[in-house]
């Protein structure tokens, strides 16, 4: 699966970092590589509006897990396990800190 990874940027410095609008993570610049374009996806389950969220770059694959995340109404998540399980087998690079 996922790895965590190990560099000067923490977990709490991402959140920080990290803008409040989805619209805006293709501007925002990565903690780990400073290349500009993070990617987002949400993960939730079928009778609610929380869940969780991953967030990476797709330069250096370094991102974060944010957990109990409010999913905004018609933003596309993977409910299912299987799903679920097929976005990290397709993205076995992925390093977050979680």
């Amino acid at each position: 699966m996922n790895k965590l990874i190990k560099n000067s940027a923490r977990y709490v410095d991402w959140l920080k970092h990290l803008p409040r609008s989805d619209s805006l993570y293709e501007l925002t610049d990565c903690l780990n590589c400073g290349e500009k374009g993070l990617s987002y996806q949400y993960f939730g389950f079928d009778n609610g509006d929380i869940g969780w969220k991953v967030i990476w770059c797709e330069t250096c694959k370094s991102g974060v897990k944010i957990s109990r995340t409010k999913i905004p109404e018609g933003a596309s998540r993977l409910i299912d396990v299987q799903e679920q399980e097929h976005f990290f087998e397709m993205k076995p690079e992925l390093k977050l800190i979680v």
